[in-house]
């Protein structure tokens, strides 16, 4: 059966204007299951651990680019959890990720 919600069944395109509406309904503190629940499984994903903190970065697809059939990082709106708690998301998240 169809699902409208799931993410895994939409094309780029429609993926894309999803993420960008569920984007419009996170909080900062929001827990990453939460957040995977309602957006689905991210595009990319990158992880570290720094000194017992666990960071994960989350990237989801918002913008398009070029029509080369794979997603970027900058096709994408990075969310930063640490400790499964949502941050940060946005412009500058995945430079402040990288530096922590």
């Amino acid at each position: 059966m169809y699902n409208p919600d799931d993410t895994s069944d939409m094309d780029w395109e429609d993926r894309q204007e999803y993420n960008k509406v569920q984007l419009t309904k996170i909080k900062l503190g929001d827990l990453k299951k939460t957040i995977v629940e309602l957006m689905g499984p991210p595009d990319i994903s990158e992880a570290k651990q720094v000194n017992g903190t666990q960071l994960q970065v989350m990237f989801y697809r918002t913008t398009w680019n070029q029509s080369d059939g794979i997603t970027t990082q900058d096709e994408c709106t990075p969310l930063l959890f640490e400790n499964d708690k949502l941050i940060a998301w946005g412009e500058g998240t995945y430079q402040n990720y990288l530096k922590l």
